[in-house]
């Protein structure tokens, strides 16, 4: 009876493997977290301070007028994504029920800084996932730091077979 849901769904789809998901999400979160603290160390001020620092001496300084209602609506929408992430962690860290939710939040965090950014640099990009991403791709992601600017693809049909490359060779070493 412990695990009713789990072999209804096995009935159905006998290839499904929902452990091995949240196994994998989990896991990469843990990675991108060691990579990120490697990096930028291992406090928030720290990490802000460091991505400043990048920011201040790899990203072009602009002084384009845009509307501030178009970089702070979605900079809002980011930060109480945030905030609730914060909070499901500091409260519901051991509830597995609450890792889809913190799931979501995490997606729409980063979703609605990249729309700010956007909106920053004065790029229109229509407001629609699959196209934020593609512009994400191919504009904003090759002047982020490490380990923002990896890219995970797959490098045969199996699921369990990726390569991680990244942009920039020297930052093999790091």
């Amino acid at each position: 009876m412990a695990y009713w849901l789990y072999d209804r769904v096995l009935e159905v789809d006998p290839e499904r493997e929902p452990a091995f998901a949240g196994r994998a999400t989990v896991n990469w979160v843990r990675a991108l977290r060691r990579e990120i603290e490697a990096s930028h160390g291992s406090d928030t001020a720290s990490q802000l301070e460091s991505c400043r620092q990048f920011a201040a001496t790899e990203l072009p300084h602009t002084r384009v007028r845009v509307p501030l209602a178009s970089v702070f609506e979605p900079l809002f929408f980011s930060i109480t994504n945030s905030m609730a992430l914060e909070r499901r962690n500091s409260t519901l860290a051991q509830v597995p029920w609450a890792r889809p939710s913190a799931v979501v939040c995490w997606y729409y965090a980063l979703y609605f800084s990249v729309r700010s950014t956007f909106a920053s640099m004065k790029m229109n990009v229509k407001e629609d996932h699959s196209v934020s991403a593609r512009a994400f791709g191919s504009t904003l992601r090759p002047k982020l730091p490490h380990p923002f600017k990896m890219v995970a693809s797959r490098t045969s049909g199996q699921r369990t077979e990726w390569s991680f490359r990244l942009l920039d060779p020297c930052l093999l070493s790091t």
